[in-house]
């Protein structure tokens, strides 16, 4: 990928190739001596596959960022969204199977983080409320 922060790009990149796949093919057509320089039919397929995998992230960028203020929930439910998608099976074929397993992983690190995290914070709140209301 281009940037660990910037994989967004790289999904616009791709997902732009992937819709300009069939005009590029009939410009190859038109001028063979350009065919080393474009995808084969193999890496048509991991863009293809590409396209699909970072579109959930795509969205859930977007989602994020059109939130005037980003409550908890709804960050949960954008967050179980994204690992559902990583855990769905795509297949014997999935060129990404492994990508995905990784990220899985990853995501499982950083989400029981989470988790925990927000368990301190609720028993933190209900303390302060009993606290609070005993006096």
């Amino acid at each position: 990928m281009d940037c660990k922060t910037r994989w967004n790009s790289t999904y616009k990149m791709i997902n732009c190739a992937c819709i300009l796949k069939d005009y590029i093919e009939m410009l190859l057509v038109k001028y063979q001596n350009l065919k080393n320089f474009f995808p084969n039919e193999h890496e048509w397929e991991l863009f293809k596959d590409l396209d699909q995998f970072l579109c959930q992230f795509n969205k859930a960028t977007i989602d994020f960022s059109s939130q005037k203020y980003s409550t908890i929930a709804h960050s949960r439910v954008i967050l179980l969204a994204i690992k559902k998608d990583l855990e769905a099976n795509n297949g014997k074929d999935y060129l990404l199977e492994d990508v995905a397993k990784a990220m899985l992983e990853k995501f499982n690190e950083y989400y029981e983080r989470l988790e925990n995290l927000l368990i301190l914070q609720l028993f933190w709140i209900l303390d302060i409320k009993n606290i609070v209301f005993q006096k």
